[in-house]
């Protein structure tokens, strides 16, 4: 995903599905449902999608518009 956007933020990758399991977002014991959560500096989940199709997730457009909506910078 962030070889896709233009977005200045770290994207993190969970190929062990660790952090997938501790959200919620597993699918099975092998795949997890496509999911983006954003947090802010204090770790704080303020924003999340969790979706069916990993070819169907928000445009950097979009996720810049929750951004502003959320004053990140």
């Amino acid at each position: 995903m962030a070889d896709h956007t233009d977005l200045p933020y770290q994207f993190l990758s969970d190929k062990a599905l660790e952090i997938t399991g501790l959200y919620g977002t597993r699918r099975d014991d092998e795949i997890p449902h496509p999911a983006m959560i954003l947090l802010d500096q204090q770790g704080i989940v303020r924003w999340f999608y969790i979706g069916e199709d990993y070819k169907q997730r928000p445009s950097s457009a979009q996720l810049q518009q929750v951004l502003n909506r959320l004053n990140f910078q």
